[in-house]
């Protein structure tokens, strides 16, 4: 596993579950989905509320990535060797 952090971004479907991600300027559908959860940060700070989810995608990407549901920003968090 590789810890990355770094941006990307995604096209949702109605229910806010992402169909394609864009990796090195290439979109790729996602396969799968492992899971999904959301969770509230900086609650002593500016409230944030982060959406996770674990997917794989048709090119054999194995990786967890988050969305800020208040700005939308996208990030690959993990990657799975």
């Amino acid at each position: 596993m590789r810890l990355l952090g770094r941006p990307c971004r995604l096209k949702l479907d109605k229910n806010g579950e992402p169909l394609l991600i864009k990796v090195n300027d290439k979109w790729v559908k996602v396969k799968w989905i492992g899971k999904r959860w959301r969770i509230k940060e900086c609650w002593w700070e500016e409230e944030r509320e982060k959406e996770y989810f674990q997917i794989e995608t048709e090119d054999g990407l194995i990786c967890e990535i988050s969305r800020d549901l208040k700005n939308g920003f996208s990030f690959i968090e993990r990657v799975y060797d």
